[in-house]
């Protein structure tokens, strides 16, 4: 880049902070802060490098804790993407996203993430027409292009359910392709971790209009295979260009009377297959793998077998088996499909933003520089943030002479939202989850431009998020 080191700030000698970056344009905008490239400072000579690129999302502290009923909520979400990234490092996923480096400022939280240059799913099904945040329609992906990202979804997802997490809001916006095409799920904030003493299950709606399971407008415990009913709903987005259901206004029950007319109004929303449009002449096999998945009643959907909590891991995996072994992979070997074997069947356009033209000029217009942020209290900034930093693997080699800190949060203090909601039934605004790849805020960035709606875990809490 020709950035001399002698022009930039000198390099922090002992842990990696702010100083061993060199901020680039800012790619995303959410209600706690900024996503921005950066590009890092070689420990000896302090210049920038070319390559690899890397998305730095900046949180703001005082935006999070702000409003005391939600601070908890919002720093929950931190970490809990913290800590689905940080297991996705050790597990060596291809198709998460995963940490770099999380480190903080008395007034911000930064996370360094990969920047997945490719674009999401959304941006690719727009064609080569109206690609702006406005657009109402979007164009359909041949069969063996969905069956091939698909696949994908499905390796991700099954490395998140390893994990014991639900991962609660799919959808084309947070599946990100890097440079060559392959696909990583992104935006973990909204996640559950599924522990045994409830069953392996969570509660409470969470996620996207439109993509939010059954079982969840119904108010009733679900486990993973909430995410399957989600990847049903987006695999035939991803085949129609339009989702098959319209978004279900559940109001929240509170009586036994009322969790029963909640139930009947949700049968009654799907009470019929999503029709499947024969012009697409889409496979029988495609067909039925789809129809498996948007299947109402979750005991009986596609890789849903009822699992016993007691031998959870050895269940999940059984009903894994029958997900990967349906007659529509035939032709996928998801063993090299995992390893990056086979070739992406979308090639990203290089030197392109790989975003929605109007969200590219939001973007420039940005300001990025953070400057006079006011610092939290020393006793929240301890409750909430102390031991958030992690620096992965040490990729940067030795810091001045020393080895990079690890964090001192282990992955079980990455707090679940069961532990950390209060409960209250006061409709509260919170900040959207920006991505690596650089994808605006939802409410710009969602196939009909509405805000995203989830309800806080095991709570009665309603979160509205942009």
């Amino acid at each position: 880049m020709g950035i001399c080191g002698s022009s930039l700030e000198p390099l922090n000698p002992d842990e990696v902070d702010l100083s061993h970056f060199v901020q680039g344009k800012t790619v995303g905008k959410g209600g706690f802060g900024t996503v921005t490239l950066v590009y890092q400072r070689d420990a000896k000579t302090g210049e920038a490098k070319d390559f690899p690129i890397y998305a730095m999302k900046r949180q703001t502290k005082h935006l999070m804790l702000q409003n005391p009923k939600t601070a908890d909520q919002n720093v929950a979400m931190l970490k809990m993407e913290r800590f689905i990234m940080l297991q996705a490092n050790e597990l060596k996923s291809n198709f998460l996203t995963t940490l770099r480096w999380c480190f903080q400022s008395p007034t911000e939280v930064f996370i360094v993430m990969d920047f997945l240059q490719g674009g999401d799913l959304r941006y690719h099904m727009m064609g080569k027409g109206d690609r702006t945040s406005s657009a109402k329609s979007l164009v359909p992906l041949p069969e063996d292009v969905v069956k091939f990202y698909v696949a994908e979804i499905l390796l991700g997802l099954e490395t998140l359910h390893k994990m014991r997490v639900v991962y609660r809001d799919l959808k084309p916006n947070n599946a990100l392709l890097d440079s060559k095409g392959h696909l990583r799920l992104s935006d973990f904030g909204v996640s559950d971790r599924l522990e045994e003493k409830h069953n392996y299950q969570s509660v409470g709606a969470s996620g996207t209009p439109g993509y939010v399971s059954p079982e969840m407008l119904k108010r009733i415990p679900y486990g993973i295979e909430s995410d399957f009913w989600t990847l049903g709903i987006m695999m035939f987005e991803m085949l129609h260009g339009c989702r098959p259901y319209a978004e279900a206004v559940i109001p929240r029950p509170s009586t036994k009377e009322q969790f029963a007319a909640t139930e009947e109004l949700v049968n009654k929303h799907f009470a019929s297959a999503p029709p499947v449009n024969k012009k697409l002449n889409l496979s029988n096999e495609c067909v039925s793998f789809m129809n498996g998945l948007l299947t109402v009643d979750p005991t009986k959907r596609l890789g849903c077998l009822p699992i016993d909590p007691k031998n959870w891991e050895r269940e999940v995996a059984r009903n894994w088996s029958i997900v990967k072994k349906h007659s529509w992979f035939a032709s996928i070997d998801f063993d090299r499909l995992s390893r990056h074997e086979l070739p992406p069947l979308i090639k990203p356009e290089k030197d392109v933003a790989n975003c929605t033209a109007d969200a590219e000029a939001a973007f420039l217009l940005m300001d990025n520089s953070n400057k006079d942020l006011p610092k939290v209290s020393p006793e929240d900034d301890i409750k909430y943030f102390k031991g958030i930093e992690y620096n992965t693997h040490d990729p940067m080699g030795t810091i001045g002479g020393k080895k990079s800190r690890r964090s001192t949060l282990s992955s079980s203090s990455a707090t679940n939202t069961t532990a950390t909601t209060t409960t209250t039934t006061t409709i509260t605004t919170t900040a959207p989850t920006t991505t690596a790849g650089g994808a605006a805020d939802d409410s710009k960035h969602d196939a009909d431009g509405r805000n995203m709606l989830s309800f806080g875990a095991h709570t009665s809490e309603i979160i509205l998020t942009e």
